[in-house]
């Protein structure tokens, strides 16, 4: 996830109450699973951070599925849609906002989870730390569903 994300989230786990981001807590039958929801608003464009992986694995959610950033790994400028998981081994990965973002919604899942629940090899993130949407067969099954509301308390 965007290190300046993570700063926040491991800083002020406990106190998230700056305006900037917010924590949710899981249902009760999701906190098996997932670490928590974060929402961090008012993306700005052009602003270009490093990605960071601190071990939980991480699904990264635009409000609208055409919404785009440019992830640059290792040199090579990649255009990402809708969002993205974070997951693996770290490289030089930078992401740059190609537009404006109201916000973007950050699901944080307990590890030991997070290849059962996308069906996903234990070495699918091998060789890279940031799969699209599109790369995981399962995610088609609900990403629909996420992006046809527009409240974020359903999407999360």
């Amino acid at each position: 996830m965007p290190i300046n994300f993570l700063r926040k989230i491991i800083q002020e786990q406990d106190n998230p109450s700056d305006g900037v981001w917010t924590k949710r807590t899981p249902s009760e039958c999701c906190a098996n699973y997932i670490e928590s929801f974060y929402l961090f608003f008012e993306i700005k464009s052009q602003t270009e951070q490093w990605i960071f992986n601190d071990g939980f694995p991480s699904m990264i959610v635009f409000p609208e599925k055409c919404n785009e950033v440019s992830i640059n790994i290792d040199g090579k400028e990649n255009i990402i849609q809708s969002g993205w998981f974070d997951a693996g081994v770290i490289k030089r990965v930078y992401i740059k906002y190609l537009e404006d973002l109201d916000y973007i919604l950050i699901v944080r899942f307990k590890p030991e989870y997070f290849h059962t629940l996308f069906n996903l090899s234990p070495s699918f993130f091998k060789n890279q730390n940031i799969a699209k949407f599109t790369e995981v067969d399962s995610v088609s099954i609900w990403s629909d569903k996420i992006f046809a509301t527009n409240s974020i308390k359903k999407k999360d």
